[in-house]
């Protein structure tokens, strides 16, 4: 039987594995983004603004 600190242990090491790979991926996912897209993200927002405040006025 294995004591509870293993266990312990290897939940923590499998909890640590998780939290890398959420970190990896979104900085891997933020390196994808091209400037171009960016843009296209700044546009759409700007847009968005301007329905919202034409619907408002």
């Amino acid at each position: 039987m294995k004591s509870k600190n293993e266990n312990i242990m290897r939940l923590i090491t499998k909890i640590e594995i998780f939290l890398v790979a959420i970190i990896l991926t979104f900085v891997l996912f933020n390196l994808m983004i091209t400037p171009s897209a960016m843009e296209l993200i700044k546009i759409g927002k700007q847009a968005g603004y301007e329905i919202i405040s034409n619907v408002v006025v």
